[in-house]
């Protein structure tokens, strides 16, 4: 970007990524003023800014970054701050949009903002970590542990019961846990490379004893549907839509 002047840099950033520093304002503040606030110091500090940009997608990243540590800085003075509650205190903004967002923002912080670089904004594991400043494998247990807490979210907003767990050594222990669980669903929360090896023997074992659900949009997925396997929740999907789809199945009304 060294033929563009500075000014054009940000007249570009403007343009093309004040919705994408906003959304990810979102995924971190409890309400729309914050997140426009953090929008708006985000290009403020642009606007300061004497260093320069190898390319766009170093300019986008910038941007991000920015915005998740400017994120942090409002939660750490909201939690610092001693004030005195009076009713004429609105109610913190819900954002319930029939979508999954409600359900990301509710993961924790690291996970939060992995899931949203990684998923929204297509991330690598390694690009995510450079921008949380975490190694990536600790980025791709961030990922995995998120999937799990954000299937348990997801479907818990249907008043399901959900039974969580840490792990299984063997797809077939898992199984037969949730098995003599009586479970109705079953839910494969792992990484994408551990889905194409496990998830085919997974449904296999489940052998239509219950709803089986991969948390996520895994690369490999076109061959789990080859294999059988149609549902795949993740953060691109309509939640309400899905969890009625579920209901129908289920023969809940």
């Amino acid at each position: 970007m060294g033929q563009l002047t500075k000014d054009e840099v940000f007249a570009l950033a403007v343009q093309r990524y004040s919705d994408t520093v906003f959304r990810a304002a979102m995924h971190n503040c409890s309400c729309t003023a914050d997140a426009e606030d953090v929008v708006q110091d985000v290009f403020e500090k642009l606007l300061r800014y004497e260093g320069r940009f190898e390319s766009e997608e170093h300019l986008k990243a910038w941007l991000l970054r920015v915005a998740i540590n400017r994120c942090r800085d409002i939660t750490r003075a909201a939690r610092q701050k001693d004030t005195e509650l009076d009713e004429n205190i609105p109610a913190p903004e819900s954002g319930n949009d029939g979508s999954v967002l409600d359900a990301v923002r509710t993961l924790p912080e690291n996970y939060r903002n992995a899931v949203y670089l990684h998923y929204y904004e297509g991330y690598t594991a390694a690009e995510v970590g450079r921008m949380l400043g975490a190694p990536t494998n600790t980025v791709l247990s961030w990922l995995r542990q998120a999937r799990a807490q954000f299937s348990c979210n997801f479907l818990a907003c249907a008043g399901y019961k959900v039974i969580d767990n840490l792990g299984f050594p063997t797809v077939e222990e898992g199984v037969e846990a949730a098995m003599k669980a009586g479970a109705d669903i079953v839910v494969l929360c792992s990484s994408d490379d551990e889905y194409a090896e496990y998830a085919i023997p997974a449904f296999k074992a489940v052998d239509g004893r219950a709803m089986f659900v991969v948390a996520g949009a895994p690369a490999c997925m076109e061959d789990l549907k080859a294999a059988g396997i149609e549902n795949f929740i993740h953060v691109r999907v309509d939640q309400l839509q899905t969890l009625k789809e579920y209901n129908a199945k289920l023969g809940i009304k």
